[in-house]
């Protein structure tokens, strides 16, 4: 919850490194229940506008905007995509549409605000693994194969069956390599996981894959956590998972306060088994949480463990990191972890950075 959250004290040192650094949101979910035409509507414009702002002063470089979930399909995520584009395009002075790291690169030197879209499963693409494409060339930097639950790619963290990838998704993937799109694992079952970069290793091995939200079972017991094997598979592709900096993944108790020494608990998890090449960080964060409680309400087939997830929304108690009001304060639990700056860069965005060079930049999409 953004809008209630206060700064956390910070020192002078970790502001002017997240200052300097390249930093990336690789996964957010801003106004994604607000409806495309949010920047028309005063209220929504002024929430939404007001965290992107307070993103770009505290020295965030780019933000992955969450576009679509499954089961939706091209219309409404296209429509999103659409209302966001309006939305950037009202502030050149402020905001720039990614498309590539060299987008990245020049809002960092510029001082504004990077975005680019993500979508949490593979419904989006009406079953033509080759609009990737297009949702490459509109902005859209990765998308899931599948959010929790059964789709047509394969099986979500919460099908207890575990049926694995499907045959449509591994045409997916392969289309993902080709079109310059990073597999992203993150929601997805443990089987159809494994598989998929098992074929990414067959296929494309110069194209490392990512976890855009997780967090590590070792650390937390989570539904949609990384097993150790599917991680250590994924770093060694050259791969990064973005710890999720949301209490349910970072403190194992959604009914607790979330601190950014939690947060940095997690993430030197993550460091110490992958090692501190394939860590990153996302929120999955919103601007405000009323529109998500409101979204949840009887969405037990996407949350299907019983009601405790929705039960805990509704309850009020899910926490999640604003990056313009925590990340230097966790950037500080990590140099007293004896973190060399060079090593908190990596972690904030230069993991990412490297990822999205050997992805985007080679795609045939790549402009």
């Amino acid at each position: 919850m953004s809008i209630d959250l206060s700064y956390s004290p910070a020192s002078e040192r970790a502001k002017k490194i997240v200052k300097d650094a390249i930093v990336i949101d690789s996964l957010n979910c801003i106004a994604l229940f607000r409806g495309p035409g949010w920047a028309d509507r005063e209220a929504d414009a002024e929430l939404v506008y007001g965290y992107l702002e307070r993103a770009r002063e505290a020295g965030v470089t780019a933000m992955s905007a969450t576009v679509g979930f499954d089961p939706e399909r091209s219309s409404q995520t296209l429509s999103r995509i659409t209302g966001w584009l309006d939305a950037i395009s009202r502030f050149p002075d402020r905001y720039i549409l990614v498309r590539n790291t060299a987008d990245i690169r020049q809002a960092h030197a510029s001082g504004r605000l990077g975005i680019y879209f993500t979508n949490q499963g593979a419904c989006c693409f009406d079953e033509d693994p080759n609009l990737v494409g297009l949702y490459r060339r509109l902005g859209v930097g990765y998308c899931l194969l599948a959010y929790n639950n059964r789709y047509r790619a394969g099986d979500g963290a919460y099908e207890p069956d575990d049926a694995g990838l499907t045959a449509w998704g591994r045409d997916l993937v392969k289309a993902m390599s080709r079109y310059g799109m990073p597999l992203d694992i993150s929601h997805t079952g443990i089987r159809a996981s494994r598989e998929a970069l098992e074929l990414l290793r067959e296929t494309a091995p110069d194209k490392p894959p990512i976890y855009s939200h997780t967090g590590l079972k070792r650390h937390v017991d989570h539904t949609r956590a990384a097993t150790d094997e599917n991680a250590r598979t994924l770093a060694a592709a050259g791969g990064v998972m973005n710890i999720n900096l949301c209490n349910p993944v970072i403190t194992g108790n959604p009914t607790t306060e979330m601190k950014p020494a939690d947060c940095a608990a997690a993430i030197d998890t993550a460091v110490q088994f992958a090692g501190i090449d394939h860590v990153g960080i996302a929120t999955d964060d919103f601007e405000d949480m009323a529109p998500f409680i409101a979204f949840v309400r009887d969405k037990h087939d996407k949350y299907p463990d019983g009601g405790r997830s929705i039960q805990i929304v509704l309850d009020g108690k899910n926490r999640f990191a604003e990056l313009a009001k925590t990340l230097p304060a966790i950037v500080d639990c990590l140099l007293e972890k004896d973190y060399s700056e060079n090593d908190v860069q990596k972690v904030i965005g230069g993991n990412m950075m490297r990822v999205l060079e050997a992805t985007w930049d080679k795609g045939i999409c790549s402009a």
